[in-house]
């Protein structure tokens, strides 16, 4: 079963972004395409995806998370060791035969995370393993900030997509919607304490609420409720932990 960010005793909550996601990863499936899921960091891609995995069956179905900007051969071993759970060995040829071989026997979903990591060379090697004649693939690519204009770079890869589902943060009607269904400590709060939260802390995104939730829980505990004073202990908590990254940030820059 997926895991919520933090280890959260939390729901996970079939909202309109996450079906689509689901549905993109099915119709993918079932016409052994090639699909993406793009988007901001923290909108909870993965997750939905993850749990669009847990419902296919009848099908093998690997997961590579890219690192950066890897080669092709080390995406090739990714690939091979996900698919066989062995640690390949060999060129980049050798371990592209294996992975052929492999999808010539199996139906296989690949999911590929991070895929904004990916060089235009790398998108050239997926295309390949699911155009060739004997592949049974379908690919699905994952990616936050920058995705879509990666896969846009190589527009014979683009012309293969066949859905795409573009991730944005959640609106105020959808926060006050759903943030209380998520968890307990936010069933009785307040509404408008959660959309001050959500303008000056989360922004729609579910990895800061995630966050949130889990600083929520360790303040008043996790069977509380959220009132206006641990609400005001975590915005400032919040702006702390934005100061230090930014202090982080310009430590970096100048290096």
């Amino acid at each position: 079963m997926t895991r919520h960010m933090l280890g959260l005793d939390a729901t996970t909550l079939e909202t309109d972004q996450f079906r689509r996601i689901c549905d993109c990863v099915h119709e993918a499936v079932d016409s052994m395409a090639m699909s993406a899921v793009t988007g901001i960091a923290g909108a909870g891609k993965t997750h939905a995806a993850m749990c669009a995995r847990e419902e296919l069956t009848g099908i093998r179905t690997a997961w590579v998370m890219c690192s950066e900007q890897p080669t092709r051969r080390e995406l090739a071993y990714n690939i091979v060791e996900e698919l066989t759970g062995d640690r390949p060995s060999g060129t980049e040829y050798t371990l592209l035969r294996t992975i052929l071989r492999f999808l010539t026997e199996h139906p296989t979903v690949l999911f590929i995370d991070e895929a904004q990591a990916l060089s235009l060379s790398c998108f050239g090697l997926v295309r390949r393993l699911w155009d060739h004649a004997a592949s049974q693939l379908a690919v699905i690519l994952i990616g936050g900030d920058g995705a879509w204009h990666a896969l846009a770079s190589d527009p014979m890869l683009l012309s293969r997509i066949y859905t795409h589902v573009a991730v944005r943060p959640l609106g105020d009607e959808a926060v006050i919607r759903r943030i209380p269904q998520f968890h307990r400590v936010w069933q009785h709060t307040d509404p408008e304490l959660v959309l001050d939260l959500n303008e000056h802390c989360a922004h729609g995104v579910w990895r800061n609420w995630a966050k949130l939730t889990r600083k929520a829980t360790s303040l008043c505990g996790p069977d509380a409720c959220v009132d206006e004073q641990t609400a005001a202990q975590l915005q400032s908590w919040w702006a702390t932990l934005r100061q230090t990254e930014q202090h982080a940030f310009k430590l970096a820059a100048g290096a």
